[in-house]
């Protein structure tokens, strides 16, 4: 079996020395898409095919809204006539 071999400080060093050049964007610069950009069209794909695909009706029916209604409504004013109770008793 080969002993690893050691690198020389200067070969250790030298990608820290190394600087990246920068420099501003032209006017003329062809446009990239950002990966947020790309990320959020892809779940916006997603989600358009997930609905196209959905069996579930849109619309509720008539009478489970009426119950819906019907239960929220009674429960508010049932929650509000039992403050009143609290707060005069």
């Amino acid at each position: 079996m080969a002993a690893p071999s050691r690198r020389s400080a200067q070969e250790t060093a030298a990608p820290a020395r190394r600087k990246a050049s920068v420099r501003l964007a032209g006017a003329h610069d062809p446009a990239t898409p950002s990966p947020a950009s790309l990320l959020q069209d892809a779940v916006n794909d997603q989600w358009r095919e997930a609905a196209r695909r959905s069996a579930e009706p849109a619309k509720w029916s008539r009478r489970r809204t009426a119950a819906f209604v019907t239960v929220t409504c009674g429960g508010f004013w049932a929650l509000v006539a039992l403050g009143v109770t609290r707060l005069a008793g």
